[in-house]
């Protein structure tokens, strides 16, 4: 009798349990979210063709969108995700960070959409548009990571005697630096505002040399170098460069470089393979901060009822062995 009455009372918390899964109850609980912002370099660089789509070779800006817009789906709900674009020497953030889920098909639409069209400007000073990016994150709200998807590759080049000094005033703490591009040196086609092409960048259409040894003056008028009294050059600086006197109009990802530069400002260094080995990296990495969000917890009683379930038949299976 009292056998038949605990399966009662387990059979009829069964359905209850199941009635609740069937509802779909929403509550605001604290998860481990993560609010990320994606800048891509849209420079004349980024066109260079040595990236692969099976066997089709494509420019390294079509293969950030390719991985970008495979990553996005594949995002928990709860993720914020915002989009940013460098040229130049700055960073334009293009929207603050989104919900993935509830503005999917806008964040699609809006990286389909990128392209060396919008850029404003020619030259491609990776260093400052990736202290110009962390100034902007940290001015967001929103708590966010910064993922700076970039080839390194600095037109005009510079030197470890005038590189750029940066206070490190910003309040970005942890972040990604991912590389794009192949190893070896490719040419960097011509395209203009409407994406046709016409050849290439030829040596003398751009500075073999930085601008400071050839007497002219930076892109901001206000910057402070390096080079100031009593300040010491690492002669390790020079070949982390990686420059390529007489070969400027090439590329290639300079990874030594953009190592550098994350150990400068404490990011993270990954190179861009695929979108899994993207996610994955997003996935492990420490950006998580806890927030509420609204989460569906129809598993957890679905979960109890199958539990109860489950007691109820081992319950009957041992009643029949003894």
């Amino acid at each position: 009798m009292l056998f038949v009455l605990k399966n009662k009372w387990l059979v009829f918390l069964c359905w209850i349990f199941f009635g609740l899964a069937a509802i779909n109850i929403e509550l605001n609980l604290p998860r481990p979210l993560k609010n990320f912002v994606f800048v891509v370099d849209v420079t004349m660089s980024m066109n260079a063709e040595d990236k692969k789509l099976g066997i089709d070779s494509i420019s390294r800006l079509e293969f950030v969108k390719k991985i970008l817009s495979d990553t996005i789906p594949r995002l928990p709900c709860g993720t914020y995700v915002g989009l940013g674009v460098f040229a130049g020497y700055q960073t334009t953030i293009l929207y603050d960070p989104i919900e993935v889920c509830e503005h999917f098909s806008d964040i699609l639409k809006s990286i389909q959409n990128l392209n060396t069209g919008v850029i404003w400007a020619g030259d491609s000073e990776v260093s400052k548009g990736l202290f110009n990016s962390l100034n902007l994150v940290g001015n967001i709200a929103r708590k966010s990571h910064i993922v700076f998807f970039t080839d390194g590759h600095e037109a005009p080049p510079i030197s470890a005697k005038y590189r750029p000094k940066f206070d490190k005033k910003n309040s970005i703490n942890s972040g990604l630096i991912i590389g794009v591009g192949g190893s070896k040196l490719v040419g960097i086609p011509r395209v203009n505002r409407d994406g046709e092409r016409s050849g290439f960048w030829g040596e003398d259409d751009v500075f073999q040399l930085d601008q400071f040894s050839l007497g002219r003056k930076g892109s901001d008028s206000s910057e402070t170098l390096v080079d100031e009294p009593g300040s010491k050059i690492d002669p390790n600086i020079e070949r982390d460069l990686q420059k390529t006197p007489g070969k400027e109009h090439m590329t290639s990802l300079r990874e030594t470089y953009l190592k550098l530069l994350a150990n400068e400002h404490s990011l993270d260094y990954h190179k861009l393979s695929s979108s899994k080995a993207l996610i994955d990296v997003l996935d492990k990495y420490k950006f998580a901060t806890w927030s509420k969000f609204k989460t569906n917890i129809s598993n957890v009683f679905a979960l109890c009822a199958f539990l109860c379930l489950l007691i109820v038949f081992a319950q009957r299976l041992r009643s029949k062995n003894i």
